[in-house]
């Protein structure tokens, strides 16, 4: 191969080498030998002859790709021709001769659309100012035939090569090297990153629930899951459809169509980011825990239910009738406990809320909102009330005077009526002793203090 061939394939290789690199591979190539064959004379009739390009030449002879004109050999003067012809090329060479032709032809197209595809916005080597851009950018070949891309900013003088994979690709969408497909792949990555970054900043402020295995009795085992359940709610869900087949028809969901297939549309949890995973996970286990808790929770409950509607299964009337009293002395010991811690509110809320009050003379009043005595009352009342409730639910069908005698069961009616006036009877008594004794005026002022008491624990608990 001669110098100028190794020239020309050396400038046809895609992508383009550059000057440079041409040059440092010339200095190293050593060209083949020529061997010019011997040419017959022609005679001095023949003074001028134009040969054209050859078509298929045959074997074992010799065929030229260019010829010039050729002068009389007698002009030449010492009668040897000097041959002005190209190289010649063998026959046996020929179709590697045709090849090399087809080649470079094909790797001038490539650069063609090397230069229409990736040098429509700079040049290789090129620098790119984008506008309202702090960086320049360039991209250069490197010896494996791929894309480099260089950044810098406008105050550095050296540009720097860009090994991150993303921000080459968006240096690249800059200098327009992206094809459609590569631009949506680009954006779906872009979106991805997006929603992982949006759920770890999510997961980062949600409660992460430690020690809630030591969470212990029914009703705080139900909010710890359903506090556990609000904070899964976070992550995003989508709707996937499952067909199973079956021996049964069901409609088709979107043409209504009867089809031995069920189709099912449930919201799947979308998990974006490591962080977010670890968090669901995490969860679900302490959820998991919870939940047996509570089973084992409420077995006892159920066990210990059982045992107690035994017990008021077996309780006679006469009995029933005695927690009916004794529920009404509770609630009458609740109101006279009361008063006290009830003035107080009274007188303070007046004077301007939780300030303390002032008796005169640098006295402050004790603050009576807790008072052991009245705390016994209302605790032994629940209880009673609690014995009240299951009794009636074992007993009773129907709860109510007047829902009963409508119902046509008499007897169970008279039962409600004869607890109600139990249950009733110390207070009732005691306030006919009370007005017995007493002015109209102080009977009514004291009987509403009293009254007040309970009533307003229980708003306040409401």
């Amino acid at each position: 191969m001669t110098l100028e061939e190794k020239t020309i394939e050396l400038q046809s290789q895609f992508p383009p080498l550059k000057v440079e690199q041409i040059i440092e591979i010339l200095k190293n190539f050593k060209p083949t030998e020529e061997t010019v064959e011997d040419i017959e004379e022609t005679t001095t009739e023949e003074t001028k002859e134009e040969v054209k390009e050859p078509a298929v030449a045959e074997k074992d002879t010799t065929v030229t790709a260019e010829k010039t004109e050729v002068s009389d050999p007698s002009d030449s003067g010492d009668g040897e021709l000097v041959s002005q012809e190209p190289e010649s090329v063998e026959a046996d060479n020929f179709f590697e001769y045709a090849e090399n032709i087809v080649a470079r032809g094909k790797a001038a197209d490539d650069y063609r659309k090397y230069k229409k595809k990736y040098e429509t916005v700079v040049k290789q080597s090129e620098v790119y100012n984008p506008k309202d851009d702090p960086y320049q950018y360039k991209f250069e070949v490197n010896a494996e035939g791929q894309l480099d891309y260089y950044y810098k900013s406008k105050d550095d003088k050296d540009f720097i090569l860009q090994e991150d994979t993303y921000a080459s690709a968006k240096i690249a969408e800059k200098l327009n090297h992206l094809d459609k497909d590569q631009l949506k792949n680009l954006k779906k990555y872009e979106d991805q990153a997006q929603g992982q970054q949006a759920e770890i900043e999510m997961v980062s402020g949600l409660p992460t629930f430690d020690n809630v295995e030591e969470t212990t009795g029914a009703d705080n085992l139900l909010i710890k899951i359903s506090e556990i359940d609000s904070a899964l709610n976070n992550f995003e869900t989508e709707k996937v459809t499952k067909k199973e087949k079956s021996l049964f028809q069901y409609p088709d969901p979107e043409t209504g169509e009867f089809k031995n297939e069920k189709t099912t549309v449930e919201n799947q949890t979308v998990i974006k980011s490591k962080k977010g995973k670890k968090y669901f996970d995490s969860l679900l286990e302490k959820r998991k825990k919870l939940v047996e808790s509570l089973k084992k929770e409420i077995d006892k409950d159920v066990k210990a239910q059982k045992e107690a509607d035994k017990i008021i299964s077996e309780m006679g009337f006469l009995s029933k009738l005695n927690i009916d009293l004794q529920k009404g002395s509770t609630s009458l010991g609740e109101m006279i406990a009361s008063v006290p811690s009830t003035m107080y509110d009274i007188t303070s809320f007046l004077a301007g809320g939780d300030k303390p009050l002032y008796l005169g003379h640098g006295i402050v009043a004790a603050n009576l909102k807790s008072n052991p005595i009245l705390d016994y009352y209302i605790e032994e009342g629940k209880k009673l009330k609690a014995t009240q409730e299951d009794y009636d639910r074992v007993n009773y069908k129907i709860k109510g005077v007047a829902k009963n005698f409508a119902a046509g069961r008499y007897l169970d009616g008279f039962k409600q009526m004869a607890s109600g006036l139990a249950e009733s009877a110390p207070v009732s008594i005691s306030m006919m002793l009370g007005g017995a004794y007493m002015r109209a005026g102080s009977f009514i002022t004291s009987g509403t203090i009293a009254f007040a008491g309970p009533e307003m624990r229980e708003m306040r608990e409401e």
